[in-house]
């Protein structure tokens, strides 16, 4: 009943109030279409697996129209470099593959050096990744979250993604206080890095 009266509050539209139910408890990994008369009977997570490929719809795939990715987040590694992470709305993106990074309505040219799918939480490096695939590309180093990543011969920005300006600013060095050396065990900028 709570659930229900979470979706009614949150629900802009009519459709979203009709959805299908299940009943799991997840740390026994049991999961029901009903609520079971005895939940201690032997059971598995097979219903929800079978809900998410019936109830839950396919990513509308285009692979036959040009690339296009949102960066929606960044990571970085000391040996690959900067990995720009989103999910592919349309095209594939193939190892290799000259593209266009779209920066505030400019095209730059670029390149995808490696393409990373997922697994879980484990990447796994891939040749090709096609529409609907969350995926990590590297070899793109000028990538920022909200650029879009998009076929080099035909580039269409994606809507960008607004980022909320940080609530917290915090800078660490050394005291630079009149108090400075008074107090405390490392007091130099040698010692503190």
């Amino acid at each position: 009943d709570e659930l229900a009266d979470l979706f009614l509050e949150l629900a802009t539209d009519e459709s979203q109030l009709h959805y299908p139910v299940y009943y799991a408890v997840g740390r026994d990994g049991k999961a029901w279409k009903s609520l079971p008369d005895d939940p201690s009977k032997a059971a598995d997570l097979t219903p929800i697996f079978d809900a998410i490929i019936n109830d839950i719809p396919a990513p509308a795939k285009q692979a036959e129209r040009g690339l296009q990715m949102l960066v929606t987040a960044l990571q970085y590694d000391p040996f690959l470099g900067k990995y720009a992470i989103g999910r592919i709305a349309r095209g594939v993106a193939r190892r290799a593959q000259p593209v266009s990074l779209i920066k505030n309505g400019e095209p730059k040219s670029a390149r995808i050096d490696k393409i990373f799918t997922y697994r879980g939480l484990q990447r796994e490096e891939a040749d090709q990744a096609i529409a609907g695939d969350i995926v990590a590309l590297t070899g793109i180093t000028d990538a920022h979250i909200g650029d879009t990543v998009a076929d080099k011969d035909a580039p269409e920005a994606l809507p960008t993604i607004a980022i909320e300006a940080p609530t917290l600013s915090m800078y660490l060095g050394p005291n630079t206080s009149p108090f400075k050396g008074k107090e405390g065990e490392f007091t130099t900028s040698r010692q503190i890095g």
